[in-house]
C-alpha cells in the first residue's frame, strides 16, 4: 500500500476486464469438423491440448479465423470500457492493455493497426476500432 501511494499517488484505482475469444473461435462448428477430419484417434489429451491451444496461433495467422478473433476481442474490449465508463461517470484516467501469450500478440496487433480501418498486418483482415481514451 505505501509503495503505491509513494509512486502513483493517492489516488490510484485499478480495475481489470478480462477478454475471452477462445470460445468463440472453438464455438463453430465448421471448426470442430475440420479438426474432427485431420485429428488422429490416438494420443487423446495430446490432440485436444494441441488443438485447443497451438493451433489458435495458425487460426490467427489465417484472415478468415483471424478476423472472428479480432472482431471478438474489440467488441468485449469496447464493451467492458462502455460498461467501465458507465459505472464510473468522472473517468478522466489512462487504460492499459495487457495480454497474455497470443493475446498480447492480438492486442500489439489490434493496437499497432488502430485507427486503419482496413489493412491489418495481414492481407484480408479488418481492424475494428478500441474506442478507448488516447
Amino acid at each position: 500500500d505505501a509503495m503505491i501511494r509513494t509512486h502513483f499517488g493517492s489516488n490510484l484505482n485499478v480495475a481489470f476486464q478480462y477478454v475471452e475469444w477462445h470460445s468463440s473461435l472453438h464455438s463453430l462448428p465448421e471448426l470442430h469438423e475440420t479438426l474432427a477430419n485431420i485429428s488422429l484417434d490416438t494420443l487423446h489429451s495430446l490432440r485436444e491440448t494441441m488443438n485447443d491451444t497451438f493451433l489458435d496461433v495458425l487460426y490467427f495467422m489465417s484472415a478468415k479465423y483471424c478476423q472472428i478473433i479480432v472482431d471478438e476481442v474489440v467488441r468485449q474490449l469496447n464493451e467492458g470500457y462502455e460498461r467501465f465508463c458507465l459505472y464510473n461517470p468522472n473517468f478522466d484516467g489512462r487504460v492499459s492493455l495487457f495480454g497474455h501469450s497470443l493475446g498480447s500478440v492480438i492486442v500489439y496487433d489490434l493496437l499497432c493497426n488502430q485507427g486503419k480501418g482496413k489493412g491489418s498486418s495481414r492481407e484480408g483482415v479488418g481492424t475494428p476500432s478500441v474506442r478507448y481514451p488516447s
